[in-house]
């Protein structure tokens, strides 16, 4: 990652620690981590110019566009379940091992793409990560931060996809051992 994009994580995961310490209720720790994180993006775009070769595009969408937006994922994907999350406590193992398996799901049905990412392999990378390949249409979701197409591929989302369900799985573990040790509800679980 170029320093100018590492200096704009390392503020942005620096400002994620710092709610930390925080008192306030889970969700609303979960709405300012994802307003750090949407600022964070912004300023990766306003510090984006034109690409000068196809690998710079490439890395960029493959590599530093997703540790930003897999963060917004990862929130939006968390404060979903928070507020889906069953007010019933005898539901609530049921929900969060349900939820466990998201990340299971994504990859099976994204298998090729996952596999072909994880491996390291690139020979498709321009059909994945170059600008000029991402055609927007009806039946596909919009992310909140994929608003400027300029800014989008047909894969990178993908990516970020993964990213967040990996930093999901973590959480969801968690949660899983404080209802397995009795901790109460609205016991804060860290969502680092």
């Amino acid at each position: 990652m170029s320093e100018k994009y590492q200096h704009i994580y390392l503020n942005m995961s620096a400002a994620i620690a710092g709610l930390e310490d925080s008192d306030l209720p889970e969700i609303k720790l979960v709405e300012k981590r994802f307003a750090i994180c949407f600022a964070g993006w912004e300023t990766v775009k306003k510090h984006t110019n034109a690409f000068s070769t196809e690998y710079e595009e490439i890395d960029f969408f493959r590599n530093i566009k997703p540790c930003f937006t897999g963060q917004i994922e990862y929130c939006k994907t968390l404060g979903e379940a928070i507020l889906l999350s069953p007010a019933n406590t005898s539901l609530l193992w049921s929900y969060w091992n349900n939820e466990l398996g998201r990340y299971a799901r994504f990859r099976d049905h994204n298998r090729s793409f996952t596999e072909y990412y994880e491996s390291g392999r690139c020979e498709n990378d321009p059909e994945y990560f170059l600008a000029r390949h991402y055609k927007p249409g009806k039946e596909q979701r919009v992310n909140v931060y994929d608003m400027d197409v300029a800014f989008c591929t047909p894969a990178d989302h993908l990516v970020a996809s993964l990213h967040a369900l990996e930093l999901y799985k973590v959480y969801v573990s968690v949660k899983l051992r404080q209802l397995a040790h009795g901790f109460k509800r609205d016991t804060n679980t860290g969502f680092n």
